[in-house]
């Protein structure tokens, strides 16, 4: 029998019914396309693909190319005349990068070896992450990072899901991730008294997480020490990136970058949610070569176990990734080198435990 056609009311439904799962994950990208000037969302688009950078954990070229667009769109964006140079900007934003401009006053041939690797040989650009490497050691006290309390360790902990889990073959130090809940991280660290600025004890706390690594586990100097790591990114929701959360993830995305130059190693995407893939899209055609040449989007556990064991040996990947480890307690926590940070960790804070399974020097035979 004939089949009426639908009627035009009918037809939007379909229509919209139909395109719903493109609005789930892209609403927030379509709802800054109405309501905000193109510059303004173009900004905003370069803080969310931060959220990326940090997912992938501020791989260097990702991140150094994200961070230059971002300055550019600034100076586009921002009204400046001749003669004008003393004016103050009125946003903290344009502060900052004025102030990472101002680069050059070193000596290029003082550059550590591994900054002399990066930005492409471009020498000035060296030059200011250089800068900015010392200053936010010099932000985070690096000289007594493993000798001091971190009395935030368990809140950013409990708030950020990550965790050390064995090496890889050639000795580079192994970290689960889960970036995911940033509000929630955000507003724990406000809670612990970091109001005006949420980025202070968690900058301090990957200071401490990867100095511990390349003090304890992979001591090797560059280009060998590195740190590896496998990212659940199946829980990336663009609905949490609201204007304060964008402004954190830009602020940790630089922080990394510049703190662990040329210290990152190869980075495994692993159950890619459709917000992911979106924002992926956007960042990947900025990144250099080099950077996507070490980063791998895996879907299904069968791709992940084919990837990984490449690098890993399986008994040290979690079953969840394609692995064959299943730690007591759940590899998140229970992994002999995770259970050694925080003992390490409680150590310094004054909170001394019986039965601590594994000291610091065990981690190097693993």
């Amino acid at each position: 029998p004939h089949t009426p056609l639908p009627r035009k009311k009918d037809t939007i439904l379909m229509v919209s019914v139909g395109s719903s799962s493109l609005f789930e994950f892209s609403a927030l990208w379509f709802h800054l396309f109405a309501i905000v000037p193109l510059a303004a969302l173009s900004r905003a688009t370069q803080a969310c693909a931060s959220a990326v950078a940090l997912a992938v954990s501020g791989l260097d070229g990702l991140e150094w190319v994200l961070e230059t667009i971002i300055e550019r769109i600034v100076h586009r964006t921002t009204t400046r005349t001749k003669g004008s140079s003393k004016k103050k900007r009125s946003s903290r934003d344009d502060k900052e990068d004025e102030e990472e401009e101002s680069g050059g006053l070193l000596d290029p041939e003082c550059l550590p070896t591994r900054f002399k690797h990066t930005c492409n040989g471009d020498v000035e650009l060296q030059l200011r992450k250089y800068e900015r490497h010392v200053n936010f050691k010099n932000e985070v006290n690096f000289e007594t990072i493993l000798c001091r309390a971190c009395p935030n360790y368990a809140s950013v902990k409990e708030n950020y899901g990550h965790a050390f889990h064995g090496v890889t073959k050639t000795g580079h130090v192994l970290q689960l991730e889960r970036p995911s809940g940033w509000q929630k991280l955000v507003d724990a660290m406000k809670a612990r008294g970091f109001e005006s600025d949420p980025t202070t004890p968690v900058k301090e706390h990957i200071a401490f997480v990867t100095t511990y690594a390349f003090d304890k586990v992979d001591t090797r100097p560059w280009p060998d020490g590195k740190i590896t790591r496998i990212v659940d990114v199946s829980q990336f929701s663009a609905g949490e990136l609201n204007l304060e959360v964008l402004g954190f993830l830009r602020q940790m995305a630089k922080f990394g970058s510049a703190f662990l130059c040329e210290r990152h190693g190869k980075v495994y995407l692993c159950k890619p949610s459709p917000t992911f893939r979106f924002v992926y899209a956007l960042v990947a055609p900025l990144a250099s070569t080099k950077t996507l040449d070490n980063v791998f989007i895996l879907d299904s556990v069968e791709e992940m176990r084919a990837k990984i064991s490449e690098e890993i040996d399986l008994k040290h990947v979690p079953k969840e990734f394609g692995g064959d480890c299943e730690c007591p307690g759940g590899c998140w926590f229970g992994h002999p080198s995770e259970k050694a940070l925080n003992a390490f960790a409680r150590k310094l804070n004054g909170i001394e435990e019986e039965g601590d399974e594994k000291d610091d020097d065990a981690l190097r035979d693993l």
